[in-house]
């Protein structure tokens, strides 16, 4: 009796062992909700309207980068995120438009940022990394009007922290040309409605 009451004690005892393990956080990904690299979010905008936008066939990279650094290739964008390089206080990246007209680097705009690097402690999820507190920054201004930083530290937190404005425009609407009247067709004096006069097509 007193051996079966042990065991069930012990039973008991490693269920709650258990439970608790369980209950408490783990060492994994799953508290590190934001990114786990200091990459700063950039959106673009329409600079004559403010609404966000999609650019049709860009291609974005780092200047002076490896080969691996393209971070969109000729396709659509609205946003990306542009990876600093940790062993430089400076980060350059190009725009390349693939539009018919201007698919010529001479038309590249290029961003450059400026920035300190900070080692911080982000979490036991996240563990150690730089965030970026960015001092400077320039840009060509082929296609792009103007650039606007929402934050100078940049951080693990998942937010947009800089806005490109694009120049954009609207297709002027197609205008119906006038259908000239034809000269040889005679006029009906009992029609009421000049407009009968014209021809259609």
């Amino acid at each position: 009796m007193g051996s079966l009451l042990r065991d069930k004690v012990r039973v008991a005892v490693a269920v709650c062992v258990v439970m608790a393990i369980a209950m408490l956080p783990g060492c994994n990904s799953s508290g590190c909700t934001d990114n786990k690299s200091s990459i700063p979010l950039a959106g673009f905008y329409s600079y004559e309207t403010l609404a966000a936008i999609s650019v049709n066939k860009i291609s974005i990279g780092g200047v002076d980068a490896p080969d691996d650094s393209l971070i969109v290739n000729n396709s659509s964008a609205s946003e990306v995120y542009l990876p600093f390089r940790a062993e430089y206080d400076e980060t350059r990246f190009y725009i390349h438009y693939h539009q018919r007209g201007i698919d010529d680097p001479a038309y590249n705009d290029t961003l450059t940022f400026r920035y300190d690097r900070v080692p911080y402690f982000a979490s036991e999820e996240c563990g150690a990394m730089y965030k970026y507190e960015i001092t400077d920054f320039t840009s060509t201004y082929h296609l792009i009007d103007s650039v606007a930083l929402l934050d100078v530290v940049i951080t693990n937190a998942d937010r947009e922290k800089i806005r490109i404005y694009f120049r954009t425009y609207e297709e002027p609407p197609v205008e119906e040309p006038d259908i000239p009247v034809d000269p040889d067709k005679p006029v009906d004096p009992d029609d009421s409605d000049p407009e009968s006069n014209i021809e259609t097509a």
